[in-house]
């Protein structure tokens, strides 16, 4: 029966110690992999020329892997299957996981060799490969491991200043696999040996191994912009509903529109035949008084502000007001004389109508 390895050292672009491999135990193998974080725009730069710039190096919590980049590890899952590896803060920030980092070199990409396999960088290539290092200790800041990198090389400031400023950490951890955890391994004893500003990355602390297909990037690159647009329409969503009202507060405002049209229709009714003929069918309050007063008035009020038409209105019904039928025929009782011409009370009130839109219209 196979056994199933509970353990591997983890190779982060590591490649030293190769000559050692048959000194480890059968459970243990050699695997590479890149964390990728950004440079930040916050840059500095010496006389001599020197770039300073914070970085984020590495960070706690679960990153992903495919099962096939894990050696023998998770070989009971399908190759591309993904696992979750948990990097555990007393781990990260260990002593002996700092000190490793101490003025660690930096490259351009994870260095290799002529077959291209990764490789370290040590004594017998770092002056071709080092373009620079990692200011002293990094040190924490929050969940993650930050610090200060100098860069000395000119095409490596000029890759970063074109905008190519992604990190990938190269170092090595012995990986242990775990069971009943919203993980399915951890990393442990993690040594680092260079910093690698990379051609490629994503802006995300969590990163997949140096060598990850580029279907899992296209893959996450998609779930970040879907993640963003539903924030956006969740919060569109949540201004839209709560603009819209309560079924009552509905049924209220239409009750309150009918009987406003109602009232004024019947207030443009007290304003006879003049009137009668005009179709309000689809038309607004507003666009109601002004065909009212434009036919009262014989005039283009087209250029009219509502605010004045609203005034008119109003005084066209103050005048139909003003003579009640009561009035008029206590009027006609009272002037009863045959002889002398009479004039009706509705003529009158329309005659000063006229009156007032020929002293309006000088």
């Amino acid at each position: 029966m196979n056994k199933t390895l509970m353990s591997e050292v983890v190779f982060f672009c590591d490649e030293d110690n190769v000559n050692n491999l048959n000194e480890l135990p059968k459970s243990v193998e050699l695997l590479q992999f890149g964390d990728r974080l950004t440079i930040p725009s916050e840059r500095k730069y010496r006389d001599s020329g020197e770039m300073i710039a914070p970085c984020t190096i590495a960070r706690t919590g679960v990153m992903h892997y495919k099962a096939k980049d894990c050696g023998g590890l998770f070989a009971d899952l399908a190759p591309d299957a993904t696992v979750r590896i948990m990097t555990k803060e007393e781990e990260l920030f260990s002593a002996d996981s700092l000190e490793s980092f101490r003025s660690c070199p930096v490259t351009i990409d994870h260095p290799k060799d002529e077959k291209g396999n990764d490789i370290d960088v040590t004594l017998d290539n770092n002056k071709t490969l080092q373009k620079g290092m990692l200011e002293g200790l990094p040190f924490r800041d929050g969940s993650h491991l930050a610090g200060y990198i100098v860069v000395n090389d000119k095409e490596a400031i000029d890759l970063v200043d074109s905008g190519i400023d992604q990190t990938s950490l190269g170092h090595k951890s012995t990986v242990v696999r775990v069971h009943g955890k919203e993980w399915d391994a951890e990393k442990t004893k993690i040594r680092a040996n260079h910093v690698a500003i990379v051609r490629t990355g994503r802006a995300r602390t969590t990163r997949i191994s140096d060598s990850e297909d580029a279907s899992i990037n296209e893959l996450e690159a998609k779930i970040d912009s879907l993640t963003s647009k539903l924030e956006k329409e969740q919060v569109m969503l949540a201004d839209a509903q709560s603009k819209i009202k309560s079924q009552e507060e509905i049924d209220k405002l239409v009750e309150h529109k009918a009987t406003a049209r109602v009232g004024l229709l019947m207030s443009v009714a007290r304003l006879g035949d003049s009137v009668k003929d005009l179709d309000f069918t689809g038309k607004t309050e507003i666009e109601i008084k002004r065909s009212v007063v434009t036919r009262m008035s014989d005039k283009d009020l087209s250029n009219k502000s509502d605010g004045y038409i609203e005034a008119r209105f109003d005084t066209l019904l103050e005048d139909s007001s003003e003579v009640t039928l009561s009035d008029a025929l206590n009027l006609s009782i009272v002037n009863n004389e045959p002889d002398k011409k009479k004039v009706s009370p509705v003529e009158e009130a329309k005659q000063r109508r006229l009156n007032r839109y020929k002293e309006y219209g000088k």
